[in-house]
């Protein structure tokens, strides 16, 4: 991944519902779970000047865009959302292990 690549500071986070998460069996190495995305608690430890990648396994990304927009308005400028989810994770380059 590019980011990876120049040494930006990067945190994936991994925004599927509770049930999805559930039932999936595999996530990004080393991401954060930042499950709803009204309630920000989970998001206090987070750098503010860091890139945040949201993913999620719902049907056009929904969850991680709602995450990745609750956190940009929220003070988090370089928060978005990772397109197609885990597969798309797996296609930036990042490790996608068992859970």
């Amino acid at each position: 991944m590019r980011l990876r690549e120049r040494g930006e500071p990067l945190t994936v986070l991994d925004a599927r519902g509770r049930a999805a998460f559930a039932r999936g069996a595999e996530r990004v190495a080393g991401d954060v779970r930042a499950e709803g995305s009204k309630e920000l608690s989970w998001a206090g430890a987070l750098p503010r000047e860091g890139w945040l990648l949201a993913y999620c396994t719902c049907l056009g990304d929904g969850l991680a865009v709602r995450v990745a927009t609750r956190l940009r308005e929220a003070g988090f400028p370089r928060a978005c959302a990772v397109a197609e989810g885990l597969e798309g994770c797996r296609a930036a380059g990042l490790p996608v292990v068992p859970k």
